[in-house]
């Protein structure tokens, strides 16, 4: 299961690295990348609030409402935990996907930083190692 969990990890979490670095690649020729829109202020504070509640406050809800929806059970089958699994993995793995947007938007130092201090916090929180796997399993009464 954790080996599985791992390659969807890398399946959704390599193509925003891979856009983010040839950004900056690009960046870093000074050519002009990304834009600016009408009302950004509106934006970055959108877009920082969004990368917010998807790393952070949209993984806890959901964890929390998985936990409650199966409470009375005394053993929860260890393929409705794998796609539990799969879309907490997806939920905090939109961060860096809005890093990306953030570098295509030309947002401010301030915002920009804390969107990838966001995305940083999603990328290594919600790793599936074998250490977190083996502990939600047994949090979550999941049967062999």
């Amino acid at each position: 299961m954790t080996n599985e969990l791992k390659k969807y990890y890398f399946t959704l979490l390599t193509p925003s690295v891979v856009i983010l670095i040839l950004l900056y690649v690009i960046k870093s020729f000074g050519t002009g990348v990304g834009f600016d829109l009408p009302g950004s202020k509106t934006v970055n504070v959108l877009l920082f609030v969004c990368s917010a509640a998807a790393g952070i406050a949209f993984p806890v809800f959901y964890r929390s409402r998985f936990a409650n929806k199966l409470k009375d059970e005394r053993v929860i089958d260890s393929g409705e935990f794998l796609k539990f699994e799969k879309r907490l993995i997806t939920i905090a793995l939109m961060v860096p996907y809005l890093v990306v947007l953030a570098v295509l938007l030309n947002l401010p130092f301030n915002y920009s930083i804390g969107i990838f201090l966001i995305a940083i916090y999603s990328v290594y929180y919600f790793y599936p190692s074998r250490k977190r796997i083996d502990f939600d399993k047994k949090i979550f009464r999941v049967g062999k």
